[in-house]
């Protein structure tokens, strides 16, 4: 066995040393030279470094986080008051019939009397003036929409006369109702926009009466992003030229220029030198001359 191991190592020695040797033949064979032919060239930027993209993207930025940030005022509606949902009014006749005879509406004091200095319903009217009026105001002044800041079916708006009565009230289980069936983009202004869109109409308009200006930039930063950024008057023709050489030198089996890239190796060939190249086109290969196709 050790005779055998021995025999493997003396063998691959050979095939080691007889490797380097074709190498350094091929060193030798191969020699480097100057570019000859090659690749037609187009003339590079001049400038790599220009302030107009860094506008263009930057109008382009504002562009994508104002779009957001609208329809995010307009999907996300303005709250309802709680004086609604809970029929506020309801309370304070609950409190008129149940404080008659604490207060102003006791009449027992005065039976056999002959002067009435209070009637049954001075409670009612003081909570009306007292409470009911301005909360009425309050209420029409701030919430005079629908349920949902304007996208609900519904509204409640309290009384301003209060009268002693037992409590009702259902507005909750309405506005809820309202909100469980709302629907994404019920109105044209609710989906999803395109800048052009947003710039000639926005969108939250809701509730009625208190509508959102538009703001101008979206015109100005949408001409510079898009329609005629400084830049692309400086570039448009290289970027051109760049399109056109790529998609002539990657088409396949087009062979007809001489689409190749010079090594720097030249070939000697019985007695001829060869300066040798490769082909960039798929399907071509270097014939000495030229591209040709296989």
């Amino acid at each position: 066995m050790t005779g055998d191991n021995e025999m493997v190592r003396i063998d691959m020695m050979i095939k080691y040393k007889y490797l380097v040797l074709l190498l350094f033949l091929s060193i030798g064979a191969y020699v480097p030279s100057a570019h000859a032919g090659g690749l037609p060239t187009s003339a590079p930027m001049a400038d790599t470094c220009d302030a107009d993209i860094m506008l263009a993207m930057e109008t382009r930025a504002w562009l994508e986080a104002q779009r957001e940030i609208t329809q995010n005022q307009n999907l996300i509606a303005k709250p309802d008051s709680v004086m609604e949902y809970t029929c506020f009014d309801s309370f304070l006749d609950v409190l008129a019939l149940e404080a008659a005879n604490m207060f102003s509406e006791n009449t027992s004091v005065w039976t056999g009397g002959s002067v009435a200095l209070i009637t049954n319903t001075d409670m009612d009217n003081a909570l009306s003036e007292l409470v009911g009026a301005s909360m009425n105001e309050y209420i029409t002044t701030n919430f005079g929409h629908s349920f949902l800041g304007g996208r609900g079916s519904n509204d409640y708006t309290p009384s301003a006369t209060i009268s002693g009565a037992a409590y009702t009230c259902d507005r909750m289980n309405v506005v809820w109702q309202n909100a469980k069936c709302l629907n994404f983009a019920t109105r044209p202004e609710d989906g999803f926009l395109t800048f052009d869109q947003h710039a000639s109409n926005d969108p939250r308009n809701l509730p009625t009466g208190s509508e959102c200006t538009g703001d101008t930039r979206w015109s100005t930063y949408i001409d510079a992003t898009f329609n005629s950024p400084d830049w692309r008057t400086t570039y448009d023709t290289n970027i051109d030229d760049t399109y056109t050489l790529s998609s002539e030198y990657t088409e396949p089996g087009d062979c007809s220029d001489a689409r190749m890239i010079r090594t720097g190796l030249r070939i000697f060939d019985d007695g001829t030198t060869i300066q040798d190249a490769v082909c960039l086109n798929p399907g071509c290969f270097y014939n000495g001359t030229g591209c040709q196709a296989y």
